[in-house]
């Protein structure tokens, strides 16, 4: 029989000096790039900011000024610029030599809301901008889906609006469009001065759009009719 007084020998855990002063220069490393004014973020450069934005951009990024690298809060910086709903994203890009970059990335629209100075973008995001754009498609969304401002609210399918919006500006252009949401949600467009393209629902719009682009290569006359029923693109109809 085994002793019950003989312990079992215990394994001695062997510490590498030189691991442990690497370690040690680590952290000293680390800290000190924590809270040395010598990785202080002295000048900042910002690309892309938009237009009437520049002092909200200008005061987010002051506050970045003298901090040790390590204690900027990047990701406070980019909620801040991101605020403004014409800015799509950003990115803060430091380095330990006291300079940053900021780079902002801004919405390109789609459509403007019918008679406002308010865009939408292809996710069908609505926003204000200083910029000037060329000539797109105008949005007239269902009265409930629209609120002063610039919120487009509601339940409608604003993103299937702007995706027609960038289809038909790009497949059938130099047209002045109208694209109208109804409140049932069916979509239909306005040629200025020529015909009414009913697509009905937002299903099966890139068969829809096809096939109005088709249809007009073959017959551009066919947008000075009075109405032209896309509902089931199989089988368009036409009024005069």
């Amino acid at each position: 029989m085994r002793s019950r007084g003989r312990g079992r020998k215990r394994s001695k855990v062997s510490i590498d000096p030189a691991a442990a002063l690497w370690a040690l220069f680590a952290l000293n490393v680390v800290v000190g790039l924590a809270v040395s004014p010598l990785t202080a973020v002295q000048k900042v450069r910002v690309v892309g900011a938009p237009t009437g934005d520049e002092a909200r951009i200008e005061e987010a990024v002051q506050a970045l000024r003298d901090k040790p690298l390590l204690r900027v809060n990047g990701t406070q910086l980019r909620s801040s610029l991101e605020a403004n709903p014409e800015v799509l994203s950003s990115e803060f890009l430091p380095n330990p030599f006291g300079r940053a970059v900021v780079k902002v990335r801004l919405r390109q629209p789609v459509a403007r809301l019918l008679n406002s100075k308010v865009y939408v973008d292809k996710d069908g995001t609505a926003f204000r901008s200083g910029r000037v754009f060329e000539a797109l498609p105008q949005l007239m969304p269902p009265k409930k889906g629209y609120a002063l401002g610039l919120s487009v609210l509601g339940s409608w399918e604003s993103g299937k609006a702007a995706y027609v919006c960038e289809q038909i500006a790009a497949q059938i252009p130099n047209v002045p469009w109208i694209v109208a949401v109804s409140e049932r949600g069916d979509i239909s467009l306005q040629a200025e001065g020529g015909a009414t393209v009913d697509f009905g629902s937002s299903e099966g719009l890139p068969r829809k759009i096809e096939k109005l682009r088709s249809l007009v290569e073959a017959k551009p006359e066919l947008l000075k009719m009075r109405r032209i029923n896309l509902a089931y693109p199989e089988a368009p109809m036409g009024e005069r």
